[in-house]
């Protein structure tokens, strides 16, 4: 008895240690699925995400597409628009003249040329003319209001256009259909809209979310989350297949819904601004320095008629040489709105200015520094064709045109910044409008009403 009980207590260790053995093996093996568990739920999560992102990216695409269209449609109006109030004569007129310099540099006919001179004398006369008439403000608002009903009118003749085809709806069956939504993990599986989501976006991550939550391959077993790696691993391509599925419908239906919107204009900011005329030099004053080029002029046509074409130009060696001057420098805009208003006053294209071999004052001579000279060159007589310094009167001829433009194209200055800032907000408030519809519309929708927009008038 004593013997057998010796055996007893001899063969305890050895079975305790095998039991030991056996619970650290199957701990082991629970901790080694509990990973697997966990790290394939991570995997998920991240097709989840990604199928969202893409979701998403594609909602934004649209989005900034629809807006860039109203954009380009938007500038259209706004340039013809523009185009219209540069010429519209409650607002300065601007000459020309360096254009119409290089113009006269290859006429062969003398008469041609006197002509033309002549027209621009005039052209410049009709603009001192018109700035008693000059109502900026009036001229402003009335192309603001002007833009904003052609906008309006060009967006509701761009519904967006209906669906030839459509999108079979999912299937109930498949990846995400009749699942049990128990499961240990599924707290690892959050529900809600995905971060920087709103709206819609916001919806359909919610959607995604349930069916994401309904998915068997979540579970454990054969199917799900403790599947052999490659049956995991086709499990996890077709719930990506589905997922994108769901997404596809949703925006289908969305797209549905939309047939027939317009861009929604009831909140279109209005104009209250206003434009400011600063006029700088005396009108009479240039009027006075016109009548001596006039003067300048006729000497100038006896020297052409006498010596010829050759005579019309200035023959030093800096001829063609003036700096570069700037379209806008002479233009009648402020110059902090020249990138928004570049169409007004395009007439004066940059380019080199007329030469000139007097010597002016410091920063240019002013009209009353213009008229001095003038009157002192038209003092000097032309002795004809015996008048060995008939370059003179040329030159002088020359200086007194330039200067005539310089002060024409330089005697206004319209203060637009309420102006451009009211575009401003206009452009921003209908391409947000826009990105709203463009967020609802399919490719195909969006790419006809695109050419819808632009084709509209």
């Amino acid at each position: 008895m004593a013997e057998n009980e010796h055996m007893e207590r001899a063969v305890e260790p050895e079975t305790l240690v095998e039991a030991l053995v056996e619970r650290d093996a199957a701990a082991r093996e629970a901790r080694a699925r509990q990973d697997l568990r966990q790290q394939r739920a991570r995997e998920l999560m991240t097709v989840l995400d990604a199928v969202k992102s893409r979701a998403q990216n594609e909602r934004e695409r649209r989005a900034r597409r629809a807006a860039r269209a109203v954009e380009c449609m938007c500038q259209d109006v706004e340039q013809d628009a523009l185009g219209r109030l540069a010429r519209d004569p409650r607002t300065p007129q601007t000459i020309n003249y360096r254009q119409r310099y290089r113009a006269f540099l290859h006429m062969e006919d003398r008469g041609q040329l006197f002509a033309r001179l002549e027209q621009t004398l005039d052209l410049a006369d009709r603009i001192l003319g018109l700035v008693p008439k000059l109502d900026v403000d009036a001229a402003f608002r009335e192309t603001a209001r002007a833009i904003a009903a052609c906008i309006e009118l060009r967006v509701g003749k761009a519904p967006v256009p209906s669906l030839e085809e459509e999108r079979p709806a999912a299937s109930e069956e498949g990846a995400l259909g009749g699942i049990s939504e128990g499961g240990e993990d599924r707290a690892a599986f959050p529900s809600g809209c995905a971060a920087g989501s709103a709206g819609e976006g916001c919806g359909l991550d919610r959607l995604l979310d349930r069916a994401f939550a309904a998915a068997s391959i979540a579970e454990d077993g054969a199917a799900g989350l403790l599947a052999s790696e490659s049956e995991f691993e086709d499990a996890k391509r077709a719930l990506e297949e589905e997922l994108d599925g769901v997404a596809a419908d949703e925006e289908m239906r969305g797209a549905q819904q939309a047939v027939g919107a317009v861009i929604d204009v009831s909140g279109f900011p209005a104009f209250n601004g206003s434009a400011t005329l600063e006029v700088k030099y005396s009108p009479d004053e240039l009027s006075a320095l016109s009548s001596l080029v006039r003067v300048s002029f006729e000497t100038f046509k006896r020297v052409v008629q006498d010596h010829g074409l050759f005579a019309a130009f200035a023959a030093d060696g800096a001829f063609g040489s003036c700096s570069y001057d700037p379209w806008w420098s002479t233009g009648w805009l402020d110059d902090q709105r020249v990138d928004l208003l570049s169409v007004l006053g395009r007439d004066e294209d940059a380019g080199r200015d007329i030469p000139v071999t007097f010597e002016e004052d410091k920063g240019g001579d002013a009209p009353a520094r213009a008229i001095e000279r003038m009157k002192e060159f038209n003092a000097k007589p032309f002795y004809g064709m015996l008048d060995d310094n008939f370059a003179f009167h040329t030159e002088a001829f020359w200086y007194g045109f330039r200067k005539l433009m310089e002060y024409i194209n330089d005697l206004c200055k319209v203060d637009t910044g309420d102006f451009c800032e009211y575009l401003e907000d206009l452009n921003a408030f209908i391409a947000g409008e826009a990105e709203q519809l463009g967020l609802r519309m399919s490719d195909k929708q969006l790419a006809e009403w695109c050419e819808a927009l632009q084709d509209a008038s």
